[in-house]
């Protein structure tokens, strides 16, 4: 993930982390009770892939006490004769 901000809400209850995914993997929001949520809604080439700069995408997502952001890199998940949506639904 190429920048994760997170922010607390009032009372610390609602809680908000706004990303941008830079050519990694995106990263799996898992709830206490065994649901997930894949972060790819901004998802980018990697840093240094565009001759020019340009804004990076952002996207923001509500988590509660308990979830889990897990990160993996490319060398976990990625293998030749797999497809990786199929290996990101396994993880």
């Amino acid at each position: 993930m190429g920048r994760a901000q997170h922010r607390t809400g009032p009372g610390g209850r609602s809680r908000l982390v706004i990303y941008s995914n830079v050519g990694h993997p995106a990263p799996i929001l898992l709830s206490p009770d065994g649901g997930c949520q894949l972060l790819d809604q901004a998802t980018d080439p990697p840093l240094g892939a565009r001759p020019e700069h340009v804004p990076r995408p952002q996207a923001g997502l509500s988590y509660l006490r308990g979830d889990t952001r897990v990160l993996d890199t490319d060398g976990l998940i990625e293998r030749r004769d797999d497809d990786i949506a199929l290996v990101v639904v396994r993880l």
